[in-house]
């Protein structure tokens, strides 16, 4: 006699947290994986590389600094080459 209201119990509070949980997920959007050339970087960020155009996370890229920019790059052979133009 008590299965009946206890399953539309289990039911009604099941629909109800995963109506939260998608509403929670929305609402907590993630920041975008590329900034633009003004943000902070931080070491999950991805950068591009000016050389060979591949995007490498901060904290794996090789950087150094040419007219008050840092620049950042995927390989030695990307830095040595963007160096010698």
């Amino acid at each position: 006699m008590w299965r009946l209201p206890f399953y539309l119990l289990s039911i009604w509070l099941g629909f109800k947290f995963v109506r939260w949980a998608l509403r929670y997920l929305e609402s907590n959007k993630s920041e975008p994986m590329i900034r633009s050339g003004n943000d902070k970087k931080c070491v999950d960020d991805l950068v591009k590389d000016p050389v060979c155009g591949k995007f490498v996370p901060v904290k794996n890229s090789i950087s150094t600094v040419k007219n008050g920019n840092q620049v950042h790059f995927c390989s030695e052979a990307c830095l040595k080459q963007y160096l010698d133009q």
